[in-house]
């Protein structure tokens, strides 16, 4: 049986200017035809690869958070096929190869 959300539109329009008014930093009252509006005055940028957010007269260099490590022990270039890189990590296991021969009646 499928499983069905049920997600009331009013809760959708709430949860959404509460977003923008977060965003934002201002408690403004949204009507539904003014959101997109709203959403689009967020702004933001990223330049020199870093990223830059911009709220009101504030602006925020997050660059020193939105950083990520993976990291795999089995990420080693004799488990990966070689020719393929994956994360900085190029592979050097041969590629097995067979042949196999068919007869057509």
């Amino acid at each position: 049986m499928a499983k069905v959300t049920v997600v009331k539109e009013d809760d959708v329009l709430q949860a959404t200017a509460n977003a923008i008014r977060t965003k934002k930093g201002v408690s403004t009252t949204y009507k539904p035809s003014e959101m997109a509006a709203a959403i689009s005055s967020i702004s933001g940028s990223i330049q020199a690869g870093n990223m830059i957010l911009t709220n009101k007269d504030t602006t925020y260099d997050v660059s020193t958070y939105a950083t990520a490590l993976v990291e795999d022990a089995n990420l080693t270039p004799e488990n990966i096929k070689r020719g393929v890189t994956i994360l900085g990590v190029t592979g050097t296991k041969p590629v097995e190869t067979s042949t196999a021969t068919a007869t057509v009646a």
